[in-house]
């Protein structure tokens, strides 16, 4: 009975969100999409809020929030780990007089508002709808789970825009400080940082060669995530934390076929635009 309530009330986020998001592309004033839009933030954010021990580092979030507050006994190495935008999240939270729930609330709020934002900016491009369908059905309940990544993951694909606009003004400044404040929640942000030289290569039509190389590269490192996770872990010297990703991310049961299939999701886009590049 639990599972089918769980199931239900999940149900009732994803369609209601999807459902605000399409009233807003359908409205014909910029206050009523603006009113439905910041539905679409705040139920599923209210929903991340309000959740009692879900998501795999729950518990060790409420430890961190704890410490913060003063009131905590939580081991120091793994406190020094936590960047320093969510450890800020936490401050604020607190200084408003905000429990814990509120750090979960304002963290979901944070990453639904970015991924809404990034569809709405794209919507000439991408069918919001479509777009947060596949958000709400995927990722959301991912969200619940790797907290710092996802709030880190919703602010660089915001950030993209900018470069994909090539008539922003500044745009790689601002495409830079939003990676950094990406990175302040999750460090792995960073590497976004070199989509701007990537971004200059393939702009040049004289280096085509280049272009399928890299492309071809890039398939080799999705098909050999598990030689990537050791590799990771000999360079981090933490072979059970880090790389623990990848490898893990890469269990397909010795099957080529299912893992093709496991990362389709990864490979059709590149299929479908492949004209554009």
């Amino acid at each position: 009975m639990q599972t089918i309530m769980s199931l239900f009330i999940y149900f009732f986020c994803i369609i209601s969100t999807v459902i605000f998001v399409g009233i807003a592309s359908k409205a014909k004033c910029k206050k009523a999409s603006f009113l439905f839009l910041s539905f679409a933030i705040l139920l599923p954010s209210i929903m991340a809020g309000l959740r009692q021990n879900v998501g795999t580092d729950y518990n060790q979030y409420l430890q961190i929030y704890s410490t913060v507050a003063g009131g905590g006994n939580f081991l120091a190495f793994r406190l020094n780990e936590i960047e320093a935008g969510f450890m800020l999240l936490n401050k604020i939270c607190i200084f408003f007089g905000g429990g814990y729930h509120s750090v979960l609330f304002a963290a979901q709020f944070i990453t639904q508002m970015f991924i809404i934002a990034f569809l709405w900016k794209e919507r000439k491009n991408i069918n919001p709808v479509w777009g947060i369908f596949i958000y709400m059905m995927n990722y959301y309940q991912r969200s619940l789970n790797i907290v710092r990544q996802s709030i880190a993951i919703s602010i660089c694909i915001f950030a993209f825009t900018y470069l994909a606009d090539e008539k922003a003004s500044h745009k790689y400044v601002k495409y830079i400080i939003l990676i950094l404040a990406a990175a302040s929640f999750h460090t792995s942000a960073l590497i976004c940082l070199g989509v701007l030289a990537v971004q200059q290569i393939y702009k040049k039509r004289g280096l085509r060669v280049l272009h399928y190389v890299s492309f071809v590269f890039i398939l080799v490192l999705i098909f050999c995530r598990k030689q990537v996770g050791v590799i990771v872990g000999i360079l981090l010297n933490s072979p059970n934390y880090y790389a623990s990703y990848f490898i893990r991310d890469a269990a397909t049961d010795s099957s080529l076929i299912t893992y093709i299939v496991k990362i389709f999701l990864l490979i059709y886009p590149s299929i479908i635009v492949y004209k554009k590049y």
